[in-house]
């Protein structure tokens, strides 16, 4: 139930931000006309703000999906080292092998093998 609140949050909080940016030419004039500017100055900072609030919402995006993928990461690599308990080379190991697993994943999105990337998030 956690993960289905999150995922509200989530899409809730994209929408609304994308409402903003999307209509931001509707409200920051009126918002702006108080202040008693011009128009030009209103054109430039309304872009402005339209700009700022693009990135907003792709850098929130960005920034929940790299916590999605290192939290992934990280029980990954707990079940890994609970598989063996009280052998730490063999648990050396297996971080090794995850780095170098790693490694191929990504070379492998460079050449363009998405076989491998397809098996790593399944």
């Amino acid at each position: 139930m956690n993960s289905q609140k999150d995922l509200a949050t989530f899409v809730g909080t994209i929408v609304v931000a994308a409402a903003l940016a999307g209509s931001a030419n509707l409200w920051v004039p009126m918002l702006l006309q108080f202040v008693g500017t011009n128009a030009q100055l209103i054109q430039g900072l309304t872009a402005l703000i339209q700009i700022i609030l693009w990135f907003g919402i792709l850098l929130f995006f960005l920034l929940k999906l790299y916590f999605k993928i290192k939290s992934n990461s990280a029980s990954r690599s707990t079940d890994t080292l609970s598989n063996h308990p009280g052998n730490q080379s063999n648990a050396t190991g297996n971080t090794a092998a995850q780095f170098v697993n790693q490694a191929d994943t990504i070379n492998g999105l460079t050449q363009g093998n998405n076989n491998q990337v397809n098996n790593n998030f399944k």
